[in-house]
């Protein structure tokens, strides 16, 4: 069981889902001996470090100029997500500190008008963290659909992959579906590192 993982979270919990499913909790903790660990470290390489990776190894290398544009930027999107999301599993307990200091002020409040603060701002809380899951959510969709509307086979993102999925339809599937997967690990990392700074203010 994680050490750090706080399912019981009153203004976080939604941090904490993103931090389990992306496998930055099993990272945090470090229990070798788990399936989930294992899990998590091969999601994140194949996402966190090989997406980037597969996007830097094609750039410039696209005939079209607007390709190697929308490849740099995507790129550079791309790793700066990653280092992100390093960053904040590296310092995982930090949220569990801000939670136990919220969490003395909390009980602090012994008046009506406190409690009545301290409820419109988890209310206000949730409202922030259903607008940015919606936002989040088309940027998944419409970066993870926009292929479908070519005319010849291509792929979400334009980057490299170690096989030639030009010709063959199951490496196509499998460029297809690991682009695919990496825009959704990358875009619930953006979420919840995006998510995180402004719950706190």
């Amino acid at each position: 069981m994680s050490t750090i993982f706080n399912e019981k979270s009153v203004y976080f919990g939604i941090i904490w889902s993103s931090y389990y499913v992306l496998g930055g909790v099993d990272l945090y903790d470090g229990n070798h001996g788990t399936i989930r660990y294992w899990a998590a470290v091969l999601l994140n390489v194949l996402v966190t470090l090989g997406f980037p990776l597969m996007l830097f190894l094609a750039m410039f290398s696209f005939e079209l100029p607007l390709d190697n544009l929308v490849n740099f930027n995507i790129s550079l999107t791309s790793a700066s997500a990653s280092v992100k999301f390093v960053i904040f599993v590296i310092r995982l307990k930090k949220i569990v500190e801000i939670e136990q200091r919220v969490a003395q002020l909390d009980r602090r409040a012994d008046t009506d008008e406190q409690r009545s603060y301290k409820a419109k701002m988890a209310r206000k809380l949730v409202i922030m963290s259903t607008v940015y899951k919606y936002i989040y959510g088309c940027c998944v969709v419409t970066s993870s659909v926009s292929f479908l509307f070519c005319k010849e086979r291509s792929l979400p993102f334009p980057a490299w992959f170690p096989t030639d999925w030009t010709t063959s339809l199951t490496s196509y599937l499998i460029a297809v579906s690991h682009q695919i997967l990496s825009i959704v690990v990358q875009v619930l990392q953006n979420f919840v590192d995006d998510l995180f700074p402004p719950m706190i203010f």
